[in-house]
């Protein structure tokens, strides 16, 4: 408190003019400073990669394929690390999965969280997934790769009951169509996945159906652009984006 009455009276004597203009100059400059403080910072002794010509960051974002193949030349049976928006990642050879796997240590769940805004408003189901990060492994592993025997069938059946909705003979008229695939797979992976979740009637209803695929597409796209931003401006910004707040 004393220090903030002292930087109060230093202003006393400055121009209101002055004063604006400090604080507007000040705000984004303590913005990128609350920003790299928060960032998570380098993995000492695995080399980052980097495309020729550009930044470690510009080379993951816009060209991640290539960044990848890249590493695995360089890096053969080694790790190394690439930098993404939020921060450093380790990038693993795979002969390290199967003890990846087993590690307890190990949160994929809470990894993958880490690139998107959970804690802010409309992203819940994100929250959901980092606070109960053993859920979703334990109900794989213990539930559904032992009913697998039972599920398969039905999950084949519907499979092949989209595709043929989507890419089908009745479908296209006997002509060529143009089909979004990016579209066309969101549709088949919810059909599938509601198949499993909610049973046979409810998993081919286009409503549900709808509103799975959107509520993925939407929150994904709302983190994209929001992690775009220094994380100090991601809870003002996320109230702007019509993305979160979408079904």
């Amino acid at each position: 408190m004393a220090s903030l009455s002292y930087a109060l009276s230093l202003l006393q004597g400055v121009p209101i003019a002055a004063q604006v203009l400090t604080i507007i100059t000040a705000i984004p400059i303590a913005i990128y400073a609350y920003d790299w403080v928060r960032k998570e910072r380098l993995f000492p002794g695995y080399p980052l990669i980097s495309l020729d010509g550009k930044t470690p960051e510009e080379s993951w974002i816009n060209f991640p394929k290539e960044t990848l193949v890249k590493g695995a030349q360089l890096c053969p049976d080694s790790p190394f690390q690439i930098a993404s928006y939020t921060g450093p990642k380790l990038i693993l050879p795979q002969k390290y999965a199967e003890e990846v796997r087993v590690a307890e240590s190990a949160h994929f769940t809470k990894s993958v969280t880490a690139d998107l805004p959970w804690s802010l408003p409309g992203f819940k189901a994100f929250q959901l997934q980092r606070d109960y990060d053993r859920v979703l492994p334990t109900v794989v592993r213990t539930k559904l790769s032992l009913s697998l025997n039972q599920l398969t069938k039905g999950i084949v059946e519907d499979a092949l009951s989209v595709i043929e909705d989507l890419f089908g003979e009745q479908t296209r008229g006997g002509e060529w169509l143009k089909i979004s695939i990016r579209g066309a797979a969101m549709q088949i992976v919810a059909q599938n996945t509601l198949r499993i979740m909610v049973g046979e009637k409810l998993c081919r209803d286009p409503e549900l159906i709808d509103i799975h695929t959107r509520h993925a597409g939407a929150a994904f796209a709302a983190g994209s652009e929001i992690r775009a931003l220094p994380t100090a401006l991601w809870p003002i910004v996320n109230w702007f984006l019509p993305l979160p707040a979408a079904p």
